[in-house]
């Protein structure tokens, strides 16, 4: 049970109800642990393949690129549930900072900001973005389009909160997922994650600023980048207006 006070075995994790409060319903439905389903047995539709681990389509997103991390090769036993981790992580190195994958070093991460049964706090992940120095980190429950963009045209990506992945697949870490091992670049991606919810990091939009066509996230679940319609973003976010996202501005 949370109080006021403290979360047991979770070293400065206090005060966490400010964040949970009459959201906590909500809380538990896009941040529960990850109940792991099996990976989708419904075909993904087929691209013509060029061999590359890369799309072709060479568009001029506008915002941060960012590496891609796959948590299912994390060496760690809890590694299925730490999305939140993952893309703070990706956060971190799209900046040019040091953020390692160790056992030691996500679990000196998750005694920040990781609650089990509910996944990565996003106000903790939003807290030790700042102490990192991306002093402009700051958690919103009622996050927009409008402000997704904004953050991105100020050259930051956006750590995301989804309760689905939808897209096209563009890029994958090392050329296959680990997860997924028959997607290959060009392929649909999709996984609804039911009552878990998942975090990926938003990196990039086409596009005019008050007129998205489309956007880049990086997924650590497929461990890939999917290209993404507004639309399928909105669906995967649950409604502009309701986004969770650690914004950048």
């Amino acid at each position: 049970m949370l109080d006021g006070t403290a979360i047991a075995g979770l070293p400065g994790l206090s005060g966490l109800v400010k964040e949970f409060g009459s959201n906590w319903e909500r809380m538990q439905k896009l941040f529960g642990g990850h109940q792991q389903q099996a990976p989708s047995t419904t075909p993904a539709i087929q691209q013509p393949s060029t061999g590359s681990t890369e799309s072709s389509v060479a568009p001029n997103p506008q915002g941060l690129d960012a590496p891609i991390v796959d948590q299912h090769q994390f060496n760690h036993w809890n590694k299925g549930n730490l999305c939140g981790l993952a893309t703070m992580v990706m956060m971190l190195r799209a900046n040019g900072k040091e953020a390692g994958t160790s056992t030691a070093e996500l679990n000196d991460y998750a005694s920040q900001m990781y609650i089990p049964g509910n996944g990565t706090s996003g106000s903790h992940m939003a807290e030790y973005l700042r102490g990192q120095g991306l002093k402009d980190s700051s958690f919103t429950l009622s996050g927009t389009t409008t402000r997704l963009v904004q953050s991105l045209q100020e050259g930051q990506a956006v750590p995301f909160g989804v309760v689905l992945t939808d897209g096209e697949v563009t890029k994958l870490e090392g050329g296959q997922s680990q997860r997924y091992p028959g997607r290959r670049v060009g392929d649909r991606h999709y996984r609804k994650f039911g009552g878990s919810g998942h975090w990926i990091l938003v990196t990039r939009f086409e596009g005019k600023p008050e007129k998205p066509t489309a956007f880049y996230v990086n997924d650590p679940d497929l461990g890939g980048e999917l290209r993404c319609t507004p639309g399928e973003l909105e669906a995967m976010g649950d409604g502009s207006g309701d986004f969770w996202m650690v914004e950048q501005r």
